[in-house]
């Protein structure tokens, strides 16, 4: 397996790791998907009104997606919501008092819960300089000109909020780019992707133990990659009643699509980055990965 692959396979599992650390915060204390949050957070972080328009440029989501999660914020008296007097097609977004406190409260939730449970053996200034690299670089990727302040520091530890946008823009960038070239899920890219690297068979169960996904959506995905020819079902020789899930060599050949698709636009993504601090970054995923390498 070539340095690049392992790297995107690394990488990946950083930040779908970090992510769900993320929602979990987020649905137990907000009772709201991570879109929710971001959009939140956004006007939080720019205080002022953003138009419908603005949230899909850093979310790369779907009109519709945007507007019920915007609907659902309205209702639940987050944000509230004026038409533009000289276009009725345009509405005004705002954040409510309500929708700001939980914001902030969420923030700091989503900042303890990481520092507790995914960087305990890293150095206040590591973690930071990440966070900052990664918001710089999204910044910079989407072209807004109204960045937030990335030097917010709090008793020494912080998780800057933009970082956490910047996280959701690049998996949604990899869902995009997966859908586009070989038409997968993010969640079927990573099955057939640790079916590749460990060129092992492994039942339903060890995937998603692996993978930290529910063994029922493990099972979708099995078995939308075997309707596809990518993967194939062997009986295991150890119970007669598991059957193991094993790769075919067209389920190599679009894995390694995918993965230059993936590499092609996280390079893009980084493109504003210097060189030492790709290689930095780099070696910053690779020493998380290490730590939650799955045993």
């Amino acid at each position: 397996m070539n340095q690049s692959s392992m790297y995107t396979y690394r990488f990946m599992r950083v930040l779908v790791i970090t992510n769900n650390l993320i929602k979990e915060v987020v649905l137990h204390i907000g009772n709201m998907s991570i879109t929710d949050y971001c959009i939140l957070q956004k006007l939080l972080m720019l205080d002022r009104s953003m138009e419908l328009s603005e949230f899909r440029g850093f979310l790369l989501l779907k009109k519709n997606t945007i507007s019920i999660a915007v609907s659902r914020l309205e209702q639940n008296g987050y944000i509230s919501k004026e038409t533009n007097k000289n276009d009725y097609r345009k509405c005004f977004i705002t954040l409510t008092s309500d929708g700001r406190e939980l914001a902030q409260k969420l923030s700091h939730a989503i900042r303890d819960s990481l520092l507790a449970n995914f960087w305990q053996t890293f150095e206040d200034e590591r973690v930071n300089w990440g966070m900052v690299i990664d918001s710089q670089a999204f910044y910079l990727h989407v072209g807004d000109s109204e960045r937030a302040d990335l030097d917010f520091k709090e008793d020494g530890n912080f998780v800057s909020p933009s970082w956490i946008i910047a996280l959701k823009y690049i998996s949604q960038l990899w869902t995009l780019a997966l859908a586009k070239e070989v038409k997968l899920s993010l969640s079927e890219f990573r099955v057939l992707q640790l079916l590749v690297i460990s060129q092992a068979s492994y039942c339903t169960i060890e995937i998603a133990r692996k993978l930290e996904i529910e063994s029922s959506v493990v099972s979708r995905v099995i078995r939308s990659l075997r309707n596809a020819g990518l993967v194939d079902l062997v009986q295991s020789k150890d119970d007669r009643r598991s059957y193991l899930s094993t790769v075919t060599s067209d389920g190599e050949c679009v894995y390694e699509k995918g993965r230059l698709a993936l590499e092609g636009v996280t390079d893009a993504y980084y493109s504003s980055i210097s060189d030492a601090d790709k290689k930095r970054l780099s070696l910053w995923h690779e020493t998380m990965y290490k730590h939650f390498e799955p045993k």
